[in-house]
């Protein structure tokens, strides 16, 4: 199916409305132009979004066309339960088409996690770029105190400011002091970050695989890694995700990401847990 069907949306309010027409080139109208919108804000990441969207929609009007209401086809025989199913049924379309739209969005919009060292490569260079603008906004303040307006101008245009935004700051005298603070916040913060990323990294080339009866804890992939050999006992398993730990298909083991937190948490559960280290394999 390549577009959505008017006619269907309209005869599935056959037997539930008197205002079966109306209410259908509603609907058909609002998912069309649902539809219309999602495409839009998607651009380049539609992929096959049009055809599982008008699927799913679909879907729910062909449930709807077997559901009733004792209202229009009469109370005589009407079977109470069998059109509980049928309305349950649609809802549950309805909902799925929900759950899935919402999920293709989340999946679309995600932001990769970057590596430390992918981190540490960046963070650097967007620490001299805050620099370089509190640098600037003090400059502009001095100048506009002096009159020098078109100097703060061009101040600002070398750190790619647009022109409505320094026409506000031009309009409003400066730059004030609590943005220029929040500047250097983030810097500190910034930089903060960079001593992290550098002790996960060395933390990571040291941590040898440590190994407990019947598994092993190590570190790959910017994760903390809990691997057994057989599936453990419920209450193990209950421990290992009270401590943050989460299944992944992918590593077929229990995962976390790497950070101080989750080592201290690797070792309280190989202690109190698994029984202490044993000797390296």
């Amino acid at each position: 199916m390549s577009k959505l069907c008017k006619e269907t949306m309209i005869k599935s309010y056959d037997k539930i409305s008197f205002y079966g027409e109306c209410r259908g080139v509603e609907d058909y109208q609002y998912y069309s132009e649902l539809l219309e919108s999602d495409l839009s804000e998607l651009g380049d990441n539609q992929g096959n979004y049009k055809e599982k969207f008008i699927d799913k929609v679909m879907d729910i009007y062909y449930k709807q066309s077997n559901c009733t209401s004792s209202f229009i086809v009469g109370p005589a025989n009407y079977n109470v339960r069998q059109h509980e199913k049928r309305w349950r049924s649609r809802d549950k379309a309805y909902d799925h088409f929900e759950h899935w739209r919402k999920k293709y969005f989340k999946a679309v919009n995600r932001v990769r996690t970057l590596s430390p060292e992918a981190e540490l490569d960046a963070l650097p260079h967007e620490v001299d770029r805050l620099t370089a603008r509190k640098e600037a906004f003090k400059e502009v303040n001095k100048l506009l105190k002096k009159s020098q307006v078109n100097d703060a101008i061009l101040e600002l245009e070398s750190i790619g400011m647009n022109e409505e935004k320094i026409e506000e700051i031009i309009k409003d005298g400066g730059v004030p002091s609590y943005r220029i603070n929040s500047i250097t916040t983030r810097i500190r913060e910034r930089k903060k970050k960079i001593e992290v990323m550098k002790a996960r990294i060395e933390a990571k080339e040291n941590q040898k695989p440590v190994y407990f009866k019947g598994g092993v804890i190590f570190i790959e992939n910017d994760r903390v890694i809990i691997k057994h050999d057989e599936k453990p006992d419920r209450e193990i398993i209950d421990a290992i995700k009270k401590n943050g730990f989460r299944w992944s298909r992918k590593f077929s083991s229990w995962c976390r990401k790497h950070t101080a937190n989750a080592r201290y948490d690797a070792n309280y559960l190989l202690k109190n847990v698994f029984g202490g280290e044993i000797e390296s394999k």
